[in-house]
């Protein structure tokens, strides 16, 4: 069974300014605290690259997950596609893309 599911965010900063932070291991661990999510292997800190791996711990739904996550596609600044290499799920590809609003 493959389940699709679609999240919008407007977001009130430049696509370019959003593509950059969301690539960021710091920023992403300091917008997950809820699930003390951490860094455990991989890219420890800065900007993900094409081809680089973050392993990921976080507590979700009570269950404590380890998941690693490679990113496959980079189109800066209008999508990348990060998915997992090892974790919880048969497969996990997580496609993020940044379009700037007219208003």
């Amino acid at each position: 069974m493959s389940v699709n599911i679609q999240c919008v965010t407007e977001i009130a900063a430049a696509p370019r300014r959003v593509f950059d932070i969301s690539l960021n291991v710091g920023a992403h661990v300091a917008s997950m605290g809820k699930s003390h999510e951490k860094v455990v292997a991989g890219v420890l800190a800065g900007q993900l690259t094409l081809g680089q791996e973050v392993t990921w711990r976080a507590w979700h739904f009570g269950i404590p997950w380890t998941m690693t996550s490679r990113v496959t596609a980079l189109d800066s600044p209008r999508s990348f596609t990060d998915e997992q290499v090892k974790g919880p799920f048969a497969s996990f590809r997580h496609v993020h893309i940044f379009e700037p609003v007219t208003d």
